[in-house]
């Protein structure tokens, strides 16, 4: 298996040419932001390279999520009208309103972590 460190797993995933510094940033600071989330979920103190594969999808996840690359960031659609036809659409509770920014996992991610949990320090 080749060994590839988090951001670079994370470009791939989002079709980003590993030589292209232009998202780093970002990049960085949501893989950071992600991984702390996930260890202290999990009771653990490093990034092992098997955590790191689920890591890179909740990075992707939340980059996309909030728009990070695109000229707008996406829209929460409310409705949407077809001729004399409305379909009102709800929004989830305690759906968190920043994804990125959100201090909790969601419960998609808890199940990827799942099998990295301890349940004891």
């Amino acid at each position: 298996m080749i060994d590839l460190d988090l951001l670079t797993q994370v470009k791939i995933l989002l079709g980003i040419a590993t030589d292209d510094t232009s998202q780093d940033g970002i990049l960085t600071y949501i893989c950071n932001f992600v991984t702390g989330l996930a260890l202290r979920y999990c009771k653990l103190t490093v990034a092992t390279d098997d955590i790191n594969f689920v890591l890179a999808g909740m990075v992707t996840e939340r980059y996309r999520a909030n728009g990070y690359g695109q000229q707008t960031s996406p829209q929460i659609v409310e409705s949407i009208t077809t001729g004399k036809e409305t379909v009102h659409f709800m929004k989830l509770r305690n759906a968190p309103e920043n994804f990125i920014l959100s201090n909790e996992l969601t419960d998609g991610e808890k199940t990827m972590l799942a099998s990295f949990r301890k349940l004891w320090p």
